[in-house]
C-alpha cells in the first residue's frame, strides 16, 4: 500500500482552497477600503472642528488653498504632524473650499460658502465617505483626472453659529458593499 494523496484528493483540496480565497481576498480589500474611508471621515471632521475653532476665535474662516496644502492660520488649530495630503499611502488630498462671495466657483463647484474636498481616483472610497456622512454632501468635478466629494460645513443660507456635530453618523451602521458600488 502507497502513502500519500491521490490526484483527485488533490486536486479537490486545491479547488476547496481557491474557492474559499476566491471569497476571503475580495471581502479583505473591501474591509481595508472601509477602514480608510471612516479614517478619511474622522480627519474631516477634525478639519471641521478646526475651521469652526478659527472662526469662533477670529471671526474669519480659512482661506480657500489648494488640495493638499492646508490652509494658513489653520494648521494651528489641527493636531501636530496633520497633513491635507496622504500621498504616497493613499492617493488621497484633502482642500479646504471657502466660496465666500465667489459666484463663479458656487455655479461650478456646489452652492455653499465652506466645505472639505476630498480628492482621489478612487470612486470605492469616496463612495464610502458619502455613505458614512450624513448631511450636505456633494460630488462636482476634479481636477487631472481626480474625483472630488465635498462635505458641505457652511452652505449659502447657513449662518456659522447654525453649525451643529449631528451631521455624521460614522459607526452608527454598517456599510452595505451594493451601497458602496453605486
Amino acid at each position: 500500500m502507497k502513502k500519500g494523496f491521490t490526484l483527485i484528493e488533490t486536486m479537490a483540496v486545491l479547488l476547496i482552497i481557491g474557492t474559499l480565497m476566491n471569497v476571503a481576498i475580495p471581502n479583505y480589500l473591501i474591509s481595508i477600503k472601509k477602514a480608510k474611508a471612516a479614517s478619511i471621515v474622522s480627519d474631516i471632521m477634525i478639519i471641521r472642528d478646526a475651521a469652526i475653532s478659527m472662526y469662533t476665535e477670529t471671526g474669519k474662516w480659512p482661506a480657500d488653498e489648494l488640495w493638499g496644502v492646508i490652509p494658513s492660520g489653520l494648521s494651528g488649530y489641527l493636531p501636530g504632524k496633520f497633513t491635507f495630503s496622504l500621498l504616497p499611502k493613499q492617493d488621497v488630498r484633502y482642500s479646504f473650499d471657502n466660496y465666500i462671495g465667489n459666484e463663479k466657483y458656487q455655479k461650478q463647484y456646489g452652492q455653499f460658502d465652506i466645505a472639505i474636498s476630498v480628492h482621489s481616483k478612487d470612486i470605492f472610497i469616496l463612495n464610502s465617505i458619502k455613505t458614512l456622512l450624513i448631511g450636505n454632501v456633494i460630488s462636482s468635478p476634479g481636477f487631472s483626472g481626480y474625483s472630488r466629494m465635498s462635505y458641505i460645513v457652511k452652505d449659502l443660507e447657513q449662518s456659522a453659529d447654525d453649525i451643529n456635530e449631528e451631521d455624521i453618523s460614522a459607526g452608527q451602521e454598517d456599510l452595505k458593499d451594493e451601497d458602496i458600488r453605486k
